[in-house]
């Protein structure tokens, strides 16, 4: 039998039908702007190419594909260096920070991410136990202490990251809609200030609307997404709950193996 052949783009494959002809929207407007505001050199090329009409058709085509991914990828790489930057500069000048301090205190949360985290790495109560050589960090779960309340909440804001993901998840579609718009626009600004062509003024208000909002609209989004909590405390606690049950019902199958049939 012959392997099957897959095709994995990663992130940048395409989920939907339409997003194969994105790229159609900001070629096809800088090719035929070009193509209206020279039509005498695009005549001349043709006929010296010796192109007919449907090879002609196929050669705008193709170039407004080509030019299309060309805008797209300088839509992305703007966008991609402005967030880096604004990203730097918003966390520097304003750090996030999760007003959860208190939900970290309380003894059930406690109890349900000891059971997740394990004795090994389950925070330990900072002070000594007075030489008797047992760890009262269980039977403190509900006292309060600043070092001891700084590790819980390092992990209550760890263990939604780690469950929910650290980055914004801003949906395919959306991301590839905006760029290809955004990469419109800037053909769009092309074609105005370098052709004959010429529009009223509010083209242009509408192109810089667009290419602003495209460079910005990850960005405040994301940097909520940080400074909040993933899921409210008690969604949070029950999702604990479930991957400790899940936890304890693994280590209890290791620890009674089936045994084998008896011949």
């Amino acid at each position: 039998m012959q392997p099957a052949l897959a095709i994995d783009f990663g992130k940048a494959s395409f989920h939907r039908f339409y997003q194969l002809f994105l790229p159609f929207l900001p070629g096809g407007t800088l090719v035929v702007g070009l193509i209206l505001a020279h039509p005498d050199f695009f005549r001349m090329m043709m006929v010296a190419l010796g192109l007919g009409n449907y090879s002609r058709l196929g050669a705008i085509a193709f170039g407004s594909y080509a030019v299309g991914l060309l805008l797209y990828g300088f839509s992305c790489s703007v966008t991609s260096l402005f967030q880096r930057v604004g990203f730097a500069l918003l966390i520097k000048w304003f750090p996030p920070k999760r007003e959860n301090m208190e939900l970290s205190r309380r003894p059930a949360w406690r109890r349900a991410a000891a059971s997740v985290l394990g004795p090994t790495i389950t925070p330990r109560w900072p002070v000594a136990d007075l030489g008797t050589g047992e760890d009262p960090s269980a039977a403190l779960l509900g006292v309060s202490d600043d070092r001891w309340d700084v590790e819980w909440n390092d992990w209550y804001n760890g263990l939604q990251d780690y469950f929910y993901g650290a980055e914004f998840p801003l949906p395919v579609d959306l991301q590839l809609l905006w760029s290809h718009l955004q990469a419109t626009s800037w053909a769009m600004l092309f074609v105005y200030f370098n052709t004959p062509l010429r529009g009223h003024w509010s083209v242009l208000l509408v192109v810089f609307t667009v290419i602003a909002y495209g460079l910005v609209f990850r960005l405040f989004p994301a940097y909520e997404y940080w400074k909040s909590d993933r899921l409210v405390y008690w969604q949070f606690l029950g999702k604990l709950l479930v991957d400790a049950r899940r936890h304890r019902t693994g280590e209890e199958s290791e620890s009674n193996p089936p045994q084998a049939a008896e011949a």
